[in-house]
């Protein structure tokens, strides 16, 4: 490590680990801030007279962000156990991902990334769609697949998925997307 010839090597790694443990630090402050009950600390300041809570440094963006996406997730996930209590998902389910054709799959995938609907949550929108995770995972991150769906999807709009998706949700879906406008 002394070696002159190593010095840009030790460097790089350095300014590595420096940025790897601020992303750590920040993904601990949040998870602090969004679940306080696991947390003792931020039930009282470190320091018994100084008022101010711990987590006061955090950028409130990412806190904003990490609590819409658990607010998002949260309804979703209720979404789905009604539509399942009433057994209306299974009418949809039944067609397997390997019969699909890429128009269809490339509704999942639409519904995956938009901010209204999937929220780019694989699990929420496989069980929607009836799609195994891993298999979902390899056609958003591999090339082979990228090619077979990103036509259709830049040419979809989110009212061209809704019809893939069960009645019971789809109304559900649409008040939430109502919502957010």
């Amino acid at each position: 490590l002394s070696n002159p010839a190593n010095q840009r090597w030790v460097e790089a790694q350095e300014r590595r680990q420096r940025a790897q443990s601020n992303v750590h630090e920040i993904s601990r402050l949040v998870r602090r801030e969004m679940f306080p009950e696991l947390h003792l600390q931020s039930l009282q300041p470190l320091v018994r007279d100084d008022p101010k809570p711990i987590l006061s440094g955090i950028p409130s963006e990412i806190v904003i962000e990490a609590r819409q996406r658990q607010l998002h997730r949260r309804l979703m996930k209720e979404l789905l156990e009604s539509a399942k209590s009433k057994g209306s998902l299974g009418k949809m389910t039944s067609e397997l991902y390997r019969t699909m054709t890429w128009e269809k799959k490339s509704k999942a995938v639409l519904f995956y990334l938009h901010n209204s609907l999937g929220n780019v949550d694989a699990e929420f929108t496989c069980t929607i769609f009836g799609i195994n995770l891993n298999t979902f995972n390899n056609w958003i991150r591999q090339k082979q697949y990228f090619e077979k769906w990103y036509h259709y999807v830049e040419a979809f709009t989110a009212s061209d998925i809704l019809p893939s998706i069960p009645s019971s949700l789809r109304s559900a879906l649409m008040r939430l997307i109502r919502k957010a406008k």
